[in-house]
């Protein structure tokens, strides 16, 4: 049993930290204290001695592991997703009318491929059938319309809408559409009102970026000036349904100037008046996060990030913050403000936070009717084919994934991030199956990530940010 205490170290300009696993606790401490944690000795200084002692005291610092590697609903799986699926979403097609660099339907030698194959009526129909009947305890199931370019089987949506509104037995049903944009027609924006359908619209930023992933098939041209047509008159002829039910996505390349993205998405009112702007950097085995370009632009990306804080706090004008970093405060607060409130204990046995259960919060159905966790995950790696529209879920698959911490067991029992983890089985996925190596390396990845949250949350404490707003007062000053 590892015999140290169970905790992340960190500094901002400030102060220095703790982050104590056992108690889901931010504590401040001197900086001797904190280099005597670091070098694993005991503290010299009379009162590090004193205050290290109190914390302990207290329940800090402690050396207690799991026991065991085991998620808490592995006995339960068939319950919850007998009466609990959230989500389906439907692959109406393989095909799409672009040919993005990054899209894994492109680079076919990963997750997918372009092919002929698209979702039959009959196959829509078990779908939803599907869900009806896996969904008892969710009170606003919705279905969602994914390719491929989904709008190139408009009048499957409408008939999967149509027949599902028949079935729903007065249950409310939500639907939301994954598009390229290039495809929105005045009718097909006239149904997707009346029936309130969420739409997604990939877009990428200005055209001289946008153009350089996201090409036409068959021209192989840009594609930006056929989304943007679309994209005006839509919100020209319909500013309320913009508003309402318009979300973007944004892949940034980040071998681009920050502050092209950062002019287009200002001044893009369009965006701005819609429902949302999620924006995420483009993977770096897609592009060369090395390239000086891409060093400088992450650097104006954390100024930003910090002009959002100070906004926050209510020194300087939201008006000046990017609107690609906006969403980061919120994701920091749910992440390691309100997150740590469900979860003050490491259990003897448990699971590391990340998985969920698949199938649950969504399920996928392709094509030729497998079942899959999400969308995200690959159609060729068979240990994500939890099942079919047909025989219903493989239990012993879905715990297999759910329990995906098993494959790095020792690691995980001694790793501070247990609680605060956000690696799923998507990550560790080879090819081929699920592989404890792409687990370790994802691990750095999230414990990074992680790091510099709790920098951020930190340095916003010291510059006056009042958690106790949100009901949690950290950090912890003894």
């Amino acid at each position: 049993m590892n015999n140290k205490p169970n905790i992340h170290l960190f500094r901002t300009r400030g102060a220095s930290y703790f982050y104590d696993a056992n108690t889901a606790a931010i504590v401040k401490i001197s900086d001797s204290l904190y280099d005597a944690l670091l070098n694993e000795k005991e503290p010299t200084l009379k009162e590090d001695i004193e205050y290290k002692e109190k914390l302990i005291s207290k329940g800090y610092l402690s050396s207690f592991r799991p026991k065991e590697i085991v998620h808490p609903s592995t006995d339960i799986v068939e319950d919850i997703l007998e009466n609990n699926v959230e989500m389906i979403t439907l692959q109406l097609t393989q095909q799409c009318n672009f040919r993005c660099a990054y899209c894994p339907y492109t680079i076919a030698s990963e997750d997918r491929g372009h092919s002929a194959k698209r979702m039959t009526f009959e196959m829509a129909k078990k779908g939803v059938d599907f869900l009806l009947t896996h969904s008892a305890n969710v009170k606003d199931p919705v279905i969602g319309f994914y390719g491929g370019e989904p709008f190139l089987e408009f009048d499957l949506i409408k008939k999967v809408i149509e027949y599902t509104k028949k079935k729903a037995g007065g249950k409310f049903f939500g639907f939301t559409v994954t598009t390229n944009g290039s495809l929105l027609t005045e009718d097909k924006v006239q149904f997707l009102e009346e029936n309130s359908v969420i739409v997604m619209i990939s877009l990428d930023g200005p055209k001289e970026v946008h153009d350089k992933n996201r090409k036409l098939a068959v021209s192989g041209k840009g594609s930006f000036e056929k989304v943007m047509d679309n994209v005006m008159r839509l919100y020209d002829a319909h500013p309320s349904f913009v508003k309402n039910n318009i979300q973007f996505n944004a892949v940034v390349d980040p071998v681009n100037q920050f502050s092209c993205f950062n002019e287009f998405f200002i001044k893009a009112e369009y965006i701005k008046n819609s429902s949302m702007l999620r924006t995420q950097i483009l993977e770096s085995k897609y592009t060369d996060y090395s390239d000086p370009t891409a060093v400088e632009f992450f650097m104006e990306r954390e100024q930003e990030i910090f002009k959002m804080f100070l906004a926050k706090m209510g020194r300087l004008s939201e008006e000046k913050i990017s609107p690609l970093v906006k969403m980061q405060y919120e994701e920091m607060i749910n992440k390691l403000h309100l997150g740590r409130r469900t979860m003050l204990s490491l259990p003897e046995y448990g699971h590391p936070s990340g998985p969920c259960v698949p199938g649950s919060a969504r399920v996928f159905l392709s094509c030729d009717g497998t079942l899959l966790p999400c969308e995200k995950v690959s159609e060729k790696t068979d240990a994500f084919k939890i099942g079919t529209i047909d025989e219903g879920f493989d239990f012993d698959l879905v715990r297999k994934i759910l329990n995906i911490g098993k494959l790095t067991e020792e690691a995980c029992k001694n790793c501070w991030a247990f609680t605060m983890c956000v690696s799923c089985a998507n990550g560790c996925d080879d090819g081929s199956e699920l592989s404890a190596q792409k687990r370790l390396a994802d691990c750095q990845d999230v414990k990074g990530y992680l790091d510099e949250a709790f920098v951020h949350y930190c340095t916003l404490k010291e510059l006056g940010c009042n958690y106790a707003a949100y009901g949690f007062n950290d950090p912890v000053e003894l």
